[in-house]
Parts: structure tokens; sequence; C-alpha cells
């Protein structure tokens, strides 16, 4: 509707989310007796699913929480970039969304992600962007873990062709094996950075490619010494993934 030149408002927003619950509750009452047999059959498995969704969401605000500057100016990735955008969509009544670093332009860009996300934000109001965007990173991370789980665990439950198990089985161990590969080790950019500060310990100055052995793997264990990774270099803290060469944060518009 903005698009077509509406003024998108508060107002105009919680008429849409009254529209969308409406329908929504229509569909669930022509369709209650397969909805109930559906939640009472799998209600376990929704009540683990938003667990994980949870337990996703509270470890990446915790990350936020550690690290929640949006604007640094080599340690911030591209988050001053989407930060900018995202209130660029919050202050525009129409869109396309006016463009934060050209004045009188409009963004050339994909911004969908901010739209979706922002939205909700700008319909509740009183929330600082700030704020806002340190919430909906974890958000994004939450659902991406949900919906691994859940892509995984019913590949295992096909590929077992139904067959009866534990609601803590096989399936469910393949469903955390999907969110720990997909959410955490991504494109294993993360373990190099731990395995290079490990073969750090024991170098002793060294070039890390002129270590030998056991310089890289077992001085740091037998020296008894530790070492962080600084919030700079840890993909996690700077919730960045890999693309090809190129490195991107995790970012409100993907």
């Amino acid at each position: 509707m903005g698009s077509a030149g509406v003024a998108v408002t508060r107002k105009l927003l919680w008429i849409v989310f009254a529209f969308i619950a409406l329908l929504g509750i229509i569909r669930a009452v022509l369709c209650r007796k397969d909805l109930v047999g559906i939640v009472s059959e799998n209600w376990k498995q929704f009540l683990v699913i938003e667990a994980i969704g949870l337990v996703a969401f509270l470890f990446f605000l915790w990350i936020r929480w550690l690290n929640p500057d949006l604007w640094h100016q080599w340690k911030g990735g591209e988050k001053p970039m989407d930060f900018s955008y995202l209130n660029a969509v919050l202050k525009s009544n129409t869109f396309p969304a006016y463009d934060p670093w050209y004045a009188g332009g409009y963004i050339n860009y994909y911004y969908y992600g901010q739209v979706i996300v922002g939205m909700p934000v700008k319909a509740l109001g009183g929330i600082v962007p700030a704020v806002a965007y340190n919430i909906i990173l974890p958000l994004w991370f939450s659902l991406l873990a949900m919906g691994t789980f859940s892509i995984t665990w019913n590949i295992s439950k096909m590929i077992r062709n139904d067959a009866p198990e534990r609601l803590f089985g096989s399936s469910f161990v393949a469903g955390l094996a999907g969110v720990f590969l997909v959410c955490i080790l991504g494109n294993l950019g993360e373990l190099k950075v731990i395995a290079e500060a490990w073969m750090s310990l024991g170098a002793q100055g060294i070039a890390l490619q002129e270590l030998s052995f056991m310089q890289r793997f077992g001085g740091a264990f037998f020296r008894g010494e530790s070492r962080r990774c600084s919030a700079g270099r840890c993909f996690l803290f700077r919730q960045e993934t890999g693309i090809g060469t190129r490195a991107e944060p995790y970012r409100v518009n993907r």
C-alpha cells in the first residue's frame, strides 16, 4: 500500500494486522477439526521447537548484549548501513523509502526484510530503533534455528519412513545437528578463528605457517595459557557470515 502512495501510519498498520488476524481466526474455525487433530498429535513437537526458538533467541540476545554497538568503524560490518535503512523504513510514510545516504533520493537496494520487521516496530511505537535492531537480530537467529530444526527433523523422519521413535530420538538429534551446522558453524569461519587463536598460544612470536605440529596443537595445552578472541575477530560476536570472499553480518535485510 505504501508503494501505491497510501501513507503507512500506525493506525493503518493496526488495521492491516487486525485484518490478517481475522483471516487467521476464520481459517482456524473452518478447519478446526483438522487443526485440533494436528495439535493434539504433535503438541510435544511444537513445544520442543518453540523451546529451541526461545533458547536461540536468548543466546543471540546475550551475544548482542556483549557487543551491542552498531556504529564501530571497522568492527561493525554493514550494521551502520542496515541500521540507517531500518530508520529510513520507520520514518518513511510511503515507499520506496528515502535514501539516508543520498539527500532527495530513495533506497535503490533490497530492503524488504527491513520492512517486514520495521512495520511491527512502527506499529508499536515508542521503541528506540537501536534497541529494536538489537532485538530483531536475535529474532532472525531464532527463526533460522527453528526453521533449520524443523526441516532436518522432518527429513530425518522421512528417511526413517515414519518409524516410531521417542520424542528426543534420532530425529531430534538430527534437528539439533542441523541447527549447530547452519547457525553456529556456518561457513566454518568461526572454527578457523578459534583454531588460529589456539595455535597462537604456542607460537611464541613465530608465524603460524612456520609452527611445528606440537606448537600448533599442543603448545597452548602444555603451557597452560588461555586466549580470548576479540569481538572484532569472532564471527558470532560480529554476527558475520562469509559469502564467498566477502564477510556479511547477520543483517535485517537478508
